[in-house]
């Protein structure tokens, strides 16, 4: 005696068909968001070459006479903005504008003089706690010896 066949059940394919079709336009918006995404952060860091008497005005302090092969950026980030720099100066004139930088200054460290400021074989450091102008939380400034007469001054703005 043959049993009777029940009805077949239905198919699970139009099921898979819809979450194809979800899968797909969710991966495209996905990818897009994606794309799109990577365009804002790109666009959200700036860096940008700038005159050296700029940079340094920016942070309440002038460039010392006698600098030469200056080289300043600044950088443009969404949080927030950062100058640094590079450049020579006279070897005898680096420590009195080291001396002479307005701000204040950081806690007297091993090695520094009243002024604040660092004394090393190799050249000079300092650190700025707050400079006078500007958003910068500090500025850390050296001032390394190239011979007997040229010190390469380096400069960079922190923001904390």
């Amino acid at each position: 005696m043959q049993t009777p066949t029940s009805a077949p059940e239905s198919s699970p394919r139009p099921k898979r068909r819809k979450a194809k079709w979800l899968i797909v336009p969710t991966a495209v918006v996905l990818t897009c968001l994606a794309c799109s995404g990577k365009g804002i952060l790109d666009e959200g860091i700036q860096e940008k070459t700038t005159a050296c008497p700029k940079a340094m005005s920016t942070i309440g302090w002038k460039l010392p006479e006698g600098a030469s092969d200056q080289h300043c950026e600044k950088l443009d980030t969404l949080v927030g903005s950062t100058v640094s720099g590079t450049f020579r100066i006279p070897r005898a004139h680096a420590r009195l504008w080291l001396a002479a930088l307005p701000g204040e200054r950081n806690r007297p460290v091993e090695g520094a003089g009243a002024d604040g400021v660092v004394e090393r074989r190799e050249g000079l450091s300092l650190t700025i706690l707050k400079p006078p102008k500007g958003p910068a939380d500090a500025v850390r400034i050296t001032a390394l010896w190239e011979g007997n007469d040229t010190a390469v001054v380096t400069f960079q703005t922190f923001d904390y």
